[in-house]
């Protein structure tokens, strides 16, 4: 007997279907597979491989209707339109059971992989910070870090310990940064420039002038320039933090000369006050947490240096996303939290200064 051969996926071709031998005309199987407009991948309902792994596990139809919670019918329709859109029985009364054709058997390796990986990537986002072990890399200076990391460790601790952060010192090119998504959260004063860009008010903070404790200074009760003349050798102000008042008061002479040091560095500039004769320029909340360590003590002065928001930055791309959302609201509330403390010590230390005069 010879075999005519067939043009390739072009001629259909013949085979038995049913246990009563009905024949019916089927495209060659061999093209049915190619992701292309108008094959099977791409009219597929992904939900019927969920069926067909429910099939392959239970080998019943009720009980494969039962895991996937749903009617029996519903799971009978389901497998017809499985037969209809593989072009195969894929699964064949045998006694009490259903049993895998040989195709459904090459295929179902490949099902319960592609069903595990498709139901990972939609765990994603479904964030569970207990569960997480997600690592985030946020740019902030010292000034933010002192203040907010040791709460915010605290947090992660109990509630999510298999976050990992990473801490990244303030750049000028944090926004193109934000951006490439080499960083999750830039936390910084000032407001971005790039329109993709979101910002979240932290927290409000002035700056003060702080000595070490038993400097010449506070005899004075206030410094108030020129009047009282030059009581330091020099100011050391964080730059990145001026504001306008700020900036014209350390310009003036009348303070006390031109600065001889200026650094970006909030604690170094602690640092040196403390050990020094230096009156400093620091942020008020951080100042109040290292006076109640009697390191310093904050100089009253009579003229203001001016405020600043620290604030939250992050890029469009990470706005919806679930586990981002979350650390932002964490951060949210562990700088309202600070504040809180920070104006509770303010109250403490005000009473007990007010006590010694």
């Amino acid at each position: 007997m010879t075999t005519e051969k067939r043009p390739k996926a072009q001629t259909p071709h013949v085979r038995p279907e049913g246990p009563n031998g009905a024949r019916r005309v089927t495209p060659d199987r061999r093209t049915r597979l190619e992701p292309s407009e108008g094959s099977l991948l791409a009219h597929l309902d992904l939900n019927l491989l969920r069926v067909f792994d429910a099939l392959r596990l239970e080998c019943s139809v009720s009980n494969a209707a039962r895991r996937l919670r749903i009617t029996q019918p519903g799971a009978s329709r389901a497998l017809a339109r499985l037969r209809e859109a593989f072009d195969d029985p894929l699964f064949i009364p045998a006694h009490s059971r259903l049993v895998l054709t040989p195709y459904a058997e090459r295929i179902a390796e490949g099902v319960s992989a592609a069903l595990e990986l498709l139901a990972a990537c939609v765990a994603q986002s479904d964030f569970n910070p207990k569960q997480s072990e997600r690592r985030f890399t946020i740019s902030m200076s010292d000034y933010g870090a002192a203040l907010l990391l040791p709460a915010l460790c605290r947090y992660l601790e109990t509630e999510a310990p298999g976050i990992r952060v990473e801490v990244k010192g303030c750049s000028t090119d944090a926004q193109q940064a934000l951006a490439d998504g080499v960083i999750d959260l830039s936390i910084q004063i000032g407001t971005p420039e790039m329109r993709s860009m979101h910002i979240r008010k932290l927290l409000r903070d002035e700056f003060v002038a702080v000595a070490r404790p038993d400097h010449p200074a506070f005899s004075l009760r206030t410094l108030s320039c020129p009047a009282q003349g030059k009581v330091a050798d020099f100011i050391v102000a964080p730059e990145t933090f001026l504001s306008r008042p700020a900036s014209q008061h350390i310009a003036s002479p009348s303070i006390c000369g031109s600065p001889s040091v200026q650094t970006e560095n909030v604690l170094a500039s602690a640092l040196l006050a403390a050990q020094s004769d230096s009156l400093v320029m620091l942020p008020r909340l951080l100042a109040l947490r290292l006076e109640r360590y009697a390191m310093l003590r904050i100089l009253p002065l009579a003229f203001d240096l001016g405020g600043f928001d620290l604030s939250m930055h992050w890029h469009e791309r990470f706005q919806a996303d679930a586990g981002h959302h979350w650390l932002r609201d964490v951060i949210h509330s562990v700088a309202l939290d600070v504040k809180a403390a920070e104006h509770r010590s303010d109250n403490t230390v005000s009473r007990r200064h007010d006590g010694s005069k």
